[in-house]
């Protein structure tokens, strides 16, 4: 039984549960990052992130802007990279532009907080982070399965789209099923907990 609950799931149901490499840029403190869980089910992989956290001892955590890093400390192929970049609008693109290409990237969950353009009237999160993604990876081949996935404001109940997940065309028939707009992202996690059984 998995035992994961966020996006993440999304890369194990398009990989089909094997063992993975992944980069998780932006990846915060050890009780937030999206990746951590996937140790347990014998994946490697790199966590990234421009701020400091303590306890990522024993782990492959770099503090570096991914914006501009040199990539080449990385020596394994990357399947799955999990994006959650903030301020200053455009990171989000500039870190895709960044990444290394001969990786062979197969899935792709990135943010781009097009909530806060309607919530805290923050302009340019569509222009400058949600569309230049969109045309980038798509001339990457990659295929886009759930467009603005929400998370349910916790005061106001609003379903907010904070981000798109993506898939190489060869793996989209893995998730073929979660295509879709503005579904809420524990209704997401249910539906491929589920699935994978």
């Amino acid at each position: 039984m998995i035992s994961i609950r966020n996006q993440s799931l999304f890369a194990i149901q398009a990989l089909g549960l094997s063992e993975f490499n992944f980069l998780d840029i932006g990846c915060g403190g050890t009780h937030s990052s999206v990746c951590k869980p996937l140790l347990m089910y014998n994946c490697d992989g790199w966590f990234i992130d421009i701020e400091h956290f303590d306890g990522w001892e024993g782990k492959k955590y770099h503090q570096l802007d991914a914006t501009t890093a040199d990539w080449s400390f990385i020596d394994k192929n990357i399947d799955y990279v999990s994006i959650d970049v903030d301020e200053p609008i455009g990171n989000g693109i500039k870190v895709l532009e960044n990444l290394n290409w001969d990786w062979n990237i197969k899935v792709i969950t990135i943010e781009h907080d097009v909530y806060r353009e309607t919530v805290h009237k923050i302009i340019g999160s569509v222009e400058l982070e949600k569309l230049p993604q969109k045309e980038f990876l798509q001339n990457k081949g990659f295929e886009l399965v759930c467009e603005n996935v929400t998370f349910t404001d916790c005061d106001s109940g609003v379903e907010n789209p904070h981000e798109d997940w993506w898939v190489k065309a060869e793996y989209l028939d893995n998730v073929r099923y979660l295509i879709g707009a503005n579904q809420n992202r524990l209704k997401l996690y249910e539906k491929i907990s589920s699935n994978i059984g």
